[in-house]
């Protein structure tokens, strides 16, 4: 997974939000717990498995989907857009059904662990940006005052 964008992010009243120049701020990773809402459709594949198809109640953002991604751990399973796809034979779609659906609660939780700590880390990165622009301010003050009292 990439690493965020800690000089493009802040703080806004407790909400994390991006900051790209012309572009208005929008909030940083802003998906909630992602759960299934509906059954959609199934397609059968020529390979004798099934392409079963769920609505879920939001379309997580890519750093959420990296961490469903990364807990497959070989479940034949996708996230596109607001659906989750599970690709396996019949006789397989209880168990992989009920693990996407552990996944998608265990990526919901680590994913809103990684906000909080995220949300410290670009508070931290805040207070070290301040501090190393008001030392460059004092500089800039203290050389100001060594030229303005040179003597000519």
């Amino acid at each position: 997974m990439p690493e965020p964008p800690l000089d493009e992010l802040a703080l806004r009243n407790g909400t994390l939000v991006r900051r790209i120049p012309s572009l208005p701020e929008t909030e940083y990773l802003a998906t909630g717990p992602v759960i299934v809402e509906a059954k959609t459709q199934l397609v059968e594949l020529p390979t004798g498995d099934v392409s079963y198809m769920f609505a879920l109640n939001q379309g997580p953002d890519a750093t959420w989907t990296d961490f469903f991604t990364a807990h497959l751990e070989g479940l034949p399973a996708e996230i596109q857009g607001a659906q989750l796809e599970i690709r396996c034979a019949p006789e397989e779609l209880e168990r992989c059904y009920a693990r996407a659906k552990e996944l998608l609660a265990r990526t919901s939780r680590d994913y809103a662990e990684f906000k909080v700590h995220l949300i410290e880390r670009v508070a931290e990165h805040g207070a070290d940006q301040l501090r190393a622009q008001r030392a460059s301010e004092e500089r800039s003050r203290v050389l100001r005052a060594q030229f303005d009292r040179l003597v000519l």
